[in-house]
């Protein structure tokens, strides 16, 4: 480039190949292996972290990522409490007590292969409330969704903002 009686070089560093290898430097120097961190199969309580394939129970440790907890501590083979229970039967019947604990068991383990939801009618003053309360109270604000619509699922764009990486719909 000519200024004057001088002539400079001129120097361009921004290519988009300079630019390219820049980005992919910080990104690799500066992010976490996302592909390194599955953390699906854990689940944390107040004591303990607990893997969901094996049943072991682990000490909480930040490697694991996690980033919400269940507010109890976990006991291993518990029975279902008998408030809980005596509630499911006055709400709902005992009839229904086995589908309540599998579907409060699909919420529980992110490893379920259960492609469900629960979409709960009834009148006024049924336990429906208390019940969705009581499975929301098991997640962080963050992992509970809900619908206005069932329009709202209806393509898969919905489908995946509601569904996808949500325990609790």
């Amino acid at each position: 480039m000519k200024k004057g009686d001088k002539v400079e070089k001129l120097f361009v560093f921004a290519s988009d190949r300079n630019k390219t290898s820049a980005f992919k430097f910080c990104r690799s120097a500066l992010t976490e292996d996302l592909k390194t961190v599955y953390n699906g199969h854990l689940l944390a309580f107040t004591n303990v972290t607990v893997d969901l394939r094996t049943g072991e129970q682990l000490p909480h440790d930040k490697k694991h990522f996690l980033t919400s907890a269940i507010p109890v501590p976990y006991e291993k083979n518990s029975d279902c409490p008998e408030e809980f229970r005596q509630f499911v039967i006055d709400a709902y019947g005992e009839e229904y007590l086995p589908l309540i604990r599998a579907l409060t068991s699909m919420y529980l383990d992110p490893t379920s292969p259960n492609g469900y939801f629960t979409h709960i009618i009834g009148p006024s003053g049924s336990g429906k409330g208390t019940l969705l309360r009581f499975w929301q109270s098991m997640f962080a604000e963050e992992n509970v969704r809900s619908l206005n619509s069932f329009k709202e699922l209806g393509n898969p764009e919905g489908r995946h903002q509601h569904l996808h990486q949500f325990p609790m719909l």
